[in-house]
């Protein structure tokens, strides 16, 4: 009887630990999200323009300019021809028209090209010398140019050159005009300049066409040792300078290298009424 006591409060006193017992649970949470959004805008305009004239042009102020410049089947060979090409100082304050062409180069062809037709307005308050109006006589303006370099079958070989420069330096500043200026010191290169104008005064209509075709084909050069350099600008970086403070249209080509079609080509057509 006894024993069964014992084992009794055992029982009970392991029954009362365990009761009391304490227990801790750590967990970690991982989670992941992946947003996609998506955004589309499509602008579509369609604009239909139709124009009709009522009145006959009496007159016409009509500009074209056409260029063709062709390098083909030409060889070039140079050992030790150093060549400079430079502009210092210079195409300064002028008004009106201004053109330069300046090669070193072998084989260089350079063109500047100037088209502009005024027609004679009537109706601007000029009067025909009996104290009345001219009757109006409406026009209309039309400006063309098209243009074509082409270089094929061309081969150069050039060997030990230390130095090949084109230089423009504190030039081609403060004008009023129009300026083109092509400048080459390389091999084989077409420069061109283009300008065409049609203007009608009293106009009704202004057309514009311009046309550019450029082609390098089946050419070949072989370079060693060989510096180049193509400078627009002052003497030193931050002096001086080139190409500043003008009015109207300046067109540059600058070229030391090899095989090079340049072209400005301007097309302005005006009709003032």
């Amino acid at each position: 009887m006894k024993k069964i006591v014992v084992l009794a409060a055992f029982f009970l006193l392991v029954a009362t630990t365990m009761a009391a017992a304490d227990v801790s649970v750590t967990g970690n949470v991982s989670k992941d999200k992946d947003v996609t959004v998506k955004e589309g805008v499509t602008i579509t305009k369609d604009v239909y323009i139709d124009v009709d004239l009522v009145v006959e042009a009496e007159k016409a102020a009509e500009a074209e300019s056409f260029l063709n410049q062709d390098q083909t089947d030409n060889f070039a060979c140079e050992n030790c021809a150093e060549k400079t090409a430079e502009v210092v100082g210079s195409i300064l304050g002028n008004s009106g028209l201004v053109n330069l062409n300046q090669a070193t180069g072998n084989m260089a062809n350079q063109s500047n090209a100037i088209s502009f037709a005024l027609d004679e307005g009537n109706g601007n308050g000029n009067g025909n010398g009996n104290g009345e109006e001219p009757a109006p006589a409406y026009g209309f303006a039309h400006a063309q140019t098209g243009a074509e370099q082409v270089m094929v079958r061309n081969e150069i070989d050039t060997v030990n050159v230390i130095y090949r420069d084109a230089l423009i330096t504190d030039s081609i500043n403060d004008n009023t005009g129009i300026v083109f200026v092509n400048q080459a010191v390389g091999n084989i290169s077409n420069q061109a300049n283009i300008l065409t104008v049609g203007v009608s005064l009293n106009g009704l209509v202004a057309l514009a066409e311009a046309d550019l075709g450029q082609q390098n084909a089946s050419n070949l050069f072989t370079e060693h040792d060989t510096e180049k350099a193509a400078l627009i600008g002052g003497p030193e970086p931050g002096e001086g300078g080139s190409i500043n403070g003008n009015t109207g249209v300046v067109g540059a080509n600058q070229s030391a290298g090899t095989l090079g079609n340049q072209l400005n080509a301007v097309n302005v057509s005006a009709a003032i009424y």
